[in-house]
């Protein structure tokens, strides 16, 4: 499946500039993101271990 990737560029007043790369699709929802410092992040998710509530 192929999903459009959003890419959001946030600057704050205050902290550092990140990127946050995101994914849509209906079977993962990962997120990733890196800092102008270099600290980066990534939120994966299994499609075979989400339960919907």
């Amino acid at each position: 499946m192929v999903s459009l990737n959003p890419v959001i560029g946030i600057y704050p007043e205050e902290g550092y500039a990140t990127l946050v790369i995101g994914t849509t699709d209906l079977l993962n929802g990962v997120v990733d993101g890196i800092n102008e410092k270099g600290r980066y992040v990534a939120f994966l998710q299994d499609g075979d271990t989400f339960n919907d509530p």
